[in-house]
C-alpha cells in the first residue's frame, strides 16, 4: 500500500482498509510505503496487523538539504515550511525505525537521487539510518516530471546511480532491483512473487565481506601467464591466492556477458567480492570507479602476472605501462556504452 499520496495522510481509512482484508483473507501479505511523517501512532497496529516491511522515503537527514526537496510539511493539521519543516519531517522519520525494528518489521529506506541536491550525501543518509537499525536501502533515480518544481533537473545517469548505490553498500545492503516500480515495492513489473517478505529479510540478513575475508587476486589473462587483457575484453579471470609455497591458481570464473551497461561491472564487482584486486591490462574509467567503490583495488598494468601479485601481497612497486601505450578503452571499442559489447 503506497497511496494515494501518502497511506497516513488517511490513516484511519488506510488502517481500517487493511483490518478488513486480513480478517476476510488472513494469508496476504501487508507491505506499506511512506514518507514516515504520521507513521509513528501506528506502528503497533502494523504489527499486530501482520504487515512484513515498512518503506520509509529519506531523501536527505539534513534539514537544510530536506529543506529543498520538500516545499512545505503538514502535520497535526498546521502547515511548516522551509528549515522548520524540513525538521519536523526528519524527527518523525527517525524515530520511526527503531520503534518499527522492535515492533519486527522489517525496515527499507527509499532515497531519490536527486542530482545537485542530495547525490553526494545519501552516503551519509544510509550511515544514520543504518545505525538506527535499518534493514535495506533503495536508491533510484530521479525522473523529472512536466509542472513539477523539478521538471528541469537533470535524471542521474548510470554513473552516479551505481556509484551512489556502491557508496550506500558500505552501510546498508542495498537492494536495486525495484528501482522502477510504482510504488518501490520488492518485486518486478508484472511479475507476482508472493515471498517477497521472505526474499526482503533474507536479504537484510546477509553479512557482508571484510577486508580478511578477500583473500584472492583476479586477473584478466589470456594464458595464464601474463596480465595481457583489457576488463571489457575478458570472458573471464583467473582467480589467485598466495600460499606458503608461493602463487596458486585457485579457478577460472566467467564474466557477465556484455551488453547491459553499468550493471556489468556491478555484476562483475560482485563476481570479485572475495577479492582484494583486480589486474588487468586496460580498463576504462567508469568501470573502474564502480568496482572500485566496492573495495576492490584496480591495477592496470602489463608483465608476469607474478609481478603483479608481489605487488598486491608483498607491496612492491608494480611495473604499469604508460597511458600512452595502453590498450584503453576505445581504441579497438564500438562505444556503445552497453559493458564492451
Amino acid at each position: 500500500m503506497a497511496g494515494p499520496g501518502d497511506p497516513f495522510a488517511n490513516a484511519s481509512e488506510t488502517m481500517e482498509t487493511m483490518q478488513r482484508i486480513k480478517s476476510a483473507f488472513p494469508d496476504k501479505i501487508f507491505c506499506i510505503s511512506t514518507n514516515g511523517l504520521n507513521l509513528f501512532p501506528y506502528v503497533d497496529q502494523l504489527a499486530e496487523i501482520g504487515v512484513s516491511h515498512v518503506t520509509i522515503t529519506i531523501n536527505a537527514i539534513d534539514p537544510d538539504i530536506t529543506a529543498k526537496v520538500y516545499k512545505w510539511v503538514r502535520f497535526k493539521k498546521k502547515v511548516y515550511r522551509g528549515r522548520e519543516a524540513a525538521e519536523i519531517l526528519l524527527r518523525q522519520q527517525l524515530k520511526c525505525i527503531p520503534a518499527l525494528k522492535a515492533a519486527g518489521i522489517t525496515v527499507k529506506i527509499n532515497s531519490v537521487i536527486m542530482p545537485g541536491i542530495n547525490d553526494a550525501h545519501l552516503e551519509e543518509v544510509a550511515r544514520v539510518c543504518a545505525g538506527l537499525g535499518a534493514d535495506v536501502i533503495n536508491c533510484i533515480p530521479m525522473i523529472a516530471a512536466k509542472g513539477t518544481a523539478f521538471e528541469e533537473m537533470t535524471q542521474p545517469d548510470s554513473k552516479m546511480v551505481f556509484k551512489t548505490r556502491i557508496q550506500v553498500s558500505k552501510h546498508m545492503k542495498v537492494m536495486s532491483h525495484c528501482a522502477r516500480c510504482r510504488a518501490d515495492a520488492a518485486g518486478l513489473l508484472g511479475k507476482d512473487l508472493s515471498d517477497t517478505h521472505v526474499m526482503l529479510r533474507e536479504f537484510a540478513n546477509r553479512q557482508p565481506f571484510k577486508e580478511a575475508e578477500r583473500p584472492y587476486v583476479a586477473v584478466a589473462t589470456r594464458e595464464c601467464l601474463l596480465v595481457n587483457m583489457h576488463l571489457g575484453e575478458a570472458v573471464g579471470f583467473y582467480i589467485f591466492k598466495q600460499s606458503p609455497k608461493g602463487f596458486q591458481l585457485v579457478e577460472e570464473r566467467q564474466a557477465p556477458p556484455a551488453g547491459s551497461g553499468d550493471n556489468r561491472w556491478l555484476d562483475l564487482a560482485n563476481l570479485f567480492k572475495d577479492c582484494r584486486a583486480l589486474l588487468v591490462s586496460g580498463v576504462g574509467e567508469n568501470p573502474k570507479a564502480i568496482i572500485g567503490d566496492a573495495g576492490i583495488r584496480v591495477i592496470e598494468m602489463t608483465g608476469l602476472i607474478d609481478e603483479g601479485l608481489e605487488g598486491v601481497y608483498d607491496h612492491k612497486p608494480i611495473r604499469s605501462i604508460a597511458k600512452q601505450d595502453a590498450f584503453r578503452c576505445g581504441s579497438n571499442c564500438k562505444g556503445n556504452a552497453q559493458g564492451c559489447a
